[in-house]
């Protein structure tokens, strides 16, 4: 047989030894990291399942639930009228329409919209109408806003509850302004109208 030949045999032969001891060593790497994926492993603790360390106040153990200030006001009352008479004290409430910004109504032409602001039935409403070529087509949105974010010191944004869920309004009073004009990230053509959802991370900001 040809020198050249023969080389050419067992170079091919050890390479093929090679590939299959390639393709072997992965095979059982794979299996092994499977079986380490899909072992059971002992569930990691929880916090119900730590032990709660002692403390000498009784809102710091498990199942308190938030009760409101006026579960604080019959022992701490000049507590909370100081409190109410801050910013913070101040910075989310029940809309209380006899207390709340005036009635009006402005256009806002880059989203060809109009809002108006009035109170009905008991409540303060915000209404959403559809302009074309500065006219009134139709009312895409008439709903009754339910809480008030701001002491009114800076601005007052408002949130409704549509289907359970908490929306902002498209409009803000500004106490600077003395005015109701577009909320933050509203003013603008292409805007959420009443589909901002509010999540706790917004409340507590």
């Amino acid at each position: 047989m040809n020198s050249s030949i023969f080389k050419t045999i067992v170079l091919a032969i050890t390479r093929s030894r090679r590939w299959w001891l390639s393709a072997s060593v992965g095979g059982v790497a794979a299996l092994a990291a499977v079986w380490w994926l899909g072992r059971e492993r002992p569930m990691p603790a929880t916090l119900a399942t730590l032990p709660w360390p002692a403390s000498p106040f009784r809102n710091t153990v498990p199942g308190v639930a938030y009760v409101g200030s006026d579960r604080c006001v019959s022992c701490h009352p000049s507590h909370l009228a100081s409190l109410r008479r801050t910013g913070m004290g101040r910075s989310m409430a029940v809309v209380d329409p006899t207390v709340a910004p005036p009635d009006a109504e402005f256009d806002h032409p880059v989203s060809k919209r109009r809002y108006t602001v009035v109170r009905k039935n008991g409540q303060l409403w915000h209404r959403e109408t559809l302009l074309v070529d500065g006219k009134p087509v139709a009312v895409l949105n008439d709903i009754p806003v339910k809480y008030v974010v701001g002491s009114g010191r800076h601005a007052q944004t408002f949130l409704a509850e549509i289907d359970g869920f908490l929306v902002e309004s498209p409009i803000t009073w500004y106490a600077s302004r003395r005015a109701w004009f577009m909320s933050p990230g509203y003013d603008r053509a292409e805007h959420a109208g009443f589909q901002r959802a509010i999540s706790d991370n917004c409340l507590f900001c």
